[in-house]
């Protein structure tokens, strides 16, 4: 790796966790707290570098960071997990369980992030922990399970993906807005019918059958992401039995559905 800058000179000196995060804090932004996601990204791969043959150095440097108290450290500790996971799961189980519950929301993405990582390079081990975050009580470790399976399911194979799409269906009908608006658009629509639209379709007609209001709304908001509207022609007798359901969030998540299939097939 070549280290391109004076920037990078500077910041692959720092050899304690403080002394990184003292080099880091003048580039925080006023919009997040944080520095520059291109910032954080260069300087997980210049620590990925620079511990390239020392894995248990890194994951203490992993270790230091996420348990910082300081958001730029939090961020970018928690993406050093995935690659220092087997050193010790449990450890790396529990940091992500508090970063991914954070008060920050930027922290919260990382995390999420970092845990789809985990899932995909580690199922067998990592699924339960996710699926333990899906029946949490907090709102934070239910929508970040659900980014997680997002993030990880893309490399997964099918059989899992399947799994998982078993055990999303119980937050279809979560109404915290915090799970609700991340579900149907995004995680589903914009990711796993993406990935794997042999699996999703199939449980999208199956879905739409649910009378649960919330329910029915996530399987409409499903085709308002591009992704989904992509498969908007395989998608009418979904459409059609949404279409005899009178209830003005259903109605609405419909019409947005509609809207988004019709600009897509316009291209």
């Amino acid at each position: 790796m070549t280290l391109r800058t004076l920037w990078d000179q500077e910041f692959i000196r720092q050899d304690t966790s403080s002394a990184m995060l003292n080099f880091l804090s003048p580039y925080r932004t006023e919009h997040a707290g944080t520095i520059p996601a291109a910032m954080k990204d260069r300087a997980i791969k210049l620590l990925h570098h620079k511990y390239s043959d020392q894995a248990q150095s890194l994951f203490a440097i992993a270790c230091d960071l996420c348990h910082s108290r300081n958001h730029i450290g939090e961020e970018i500790g928690v993406m050093l997990l995935p690659a220092t996971y087997t050193i010790d799961p449990q450890a790396v189980h529990q940091m992500l369980e508090i970063l991914v519950d954070s008060s920050h929301w930027e922290v919260r993405e990382w995390a999420a992030s970092a845990a789809g990582h985990i899932l995909s390079d580690h199922y067998d081990d990592f699924h339960a922990t996710l699926i333990r975050w899906l029946a949490d009580p907090s709102a934070n470790l239910r929508r970040g399970a659900i980014m997680a399976i997002k993030v990880g399911s893309n490399k997964l194979p099918s059989a899992h993906v399947a799994y998982l799409l078993d055990v999303l269906q119980p937050l279809l009908a979560d109404r915290d807005p915090y799970v609700k608006k991340n579900l149907g658009p995004y995680v589903l629509g914009d990711g796993l019918i993406k990935s794997h639209p042999d699996l999703v379709l199939p449980r999208l007609r199956a879905w739409v059958e649910l009378p649960d209001e919330t329910s029915r709304w996530n399987v409409a908001m499903v085709f308002t992401a591009q992704a989904g509207a992509k498969h908007g022609s395989d998608a009418s007798s979904i459409l059609n039995i949404l279409a005899t359901d009178t209830r003005p969030s259903v109605i609405k998540a419909l019409a947005k559905a509609k809207n988004a299939i019709a600009k897509y097939q316009q291209q």
